[in-house]
């Protein structure tokens, strides 16, 4: 209010919000939902994973902060360490021409219709690009980054113990590049998704519903797909000491019962009393 004093009103979302007084002194306020781990155990759902999972990573007592950005990249990190640790180098199909010589396959219709006759000595080629910098990859890469923060910001060690899967992960994805990933840039990828990137499927939606909640504004301000998870997760920071990562429960819960539904309404019975 006017005087300085934070005034926090009840609403219906849960997760954590800290408050920094000007002295440096932190007050926190911790907001469950009405049924314990309820929050997770959606949200394990909405994963596919395994349902003891939510025990492994819920809060045991009111001292530790439920984190709804931090749980995501936990789950992240831990599908991303297993995806790396079985998944094989991938080639980018890439069409170039080359001046005097052939690499990969000759576009032998694109050459003769093009080429032949006024530039004979530029050859159009088909070929698999084997570098770790390719697109799919840059967008591990960033979400790994985005879930190093989140988990490093949260104070709550079940989290923190990830710091060292975020390390692992970081090895395999070392030559590749470090960028803000966009919407767009998930439009361009499908293409290779529905190639030889085809094992990265699952591993890129997740981390599609990771950047589109941890760093809305990547974004950059146009309509984000909507998912299941979009619009639920809400973390931020002000100038006046508030920090906050909160979790909207009413959208969770629709979610949650659009994943388990398969999308679908429930069928209505028409009961005949006669």
């Amino acid at each position: 209010n006017s005087d300085g004093v934070p005034i926090f009103r009840t609403g219906n979302k849960v997760g954590h919000i800290q408050y920094t007084s000007k002295n440096g002194g932190t007050k926190t306020l911790i907001i469950q939902p009405k049924i314990p781990d309820s929050a997770t155990g959606m949200l394990t759902s909405i994963f596919d994973e395994r349902f003891d999972k939510a025990f492994e990573m819920r809060e045991r007592s009111v001292t530790t902060l439920f984190s709804p950005s931090a749980w995501i990249a936990a789950m992240y990190l831990d599908r991303l360490e297993n995806f790396l640790n079985n998944i094989r180098p991938r080639g980018e199909e890439r069409e170039e021409e080359f001046h005097g010589k052939v690499r990969g396959k000759i576009l032998m219709s694109q050459y003769l219709k093009r080429n032949y006759l006024t530039r004979r000595q530029v050859v159009p080629c088909r070929y698999l690009d084997w570098t770790m910098d390719n697109l799919p990859n840059q967008i591990l890469k960033y979400a790994l980054e985005l879930s190093r923060r989140a988990i490093s910001n949260s104070p709550n060690q079940a989290f923190q113990k990830r710091i060292g899967v975020a390390r692992r992960c970081a090895g395999p994805l070392a030559g590749v590049s470090l960028l803000r990933i966009s919407r767009e840039d998930f439009i361009r990828v499908n293409p290779l998704l529905a190639g030889p990137f085809r094992p990265y499927r699952e591993i890129v939606t997740l981390a599609n519903l990771l950047i589109s909640n941890i760093d809305p504004f990547s974004f950059e301000g146009e309509e984000v797909e909507r998912g299941p998870l979009v619009d639920l997760i809400s973390i931020g920071q002000t100038s006046t000491g508030l920090r906050w990562d909160l979790v909207n429960m009413p959208n969770l819960f629709e979610a949650y019962l659009t994943h388990i539904t398969g999308g679908k309404k429930p069928p209505t019975f028409n009961l005949n009393m006669e």
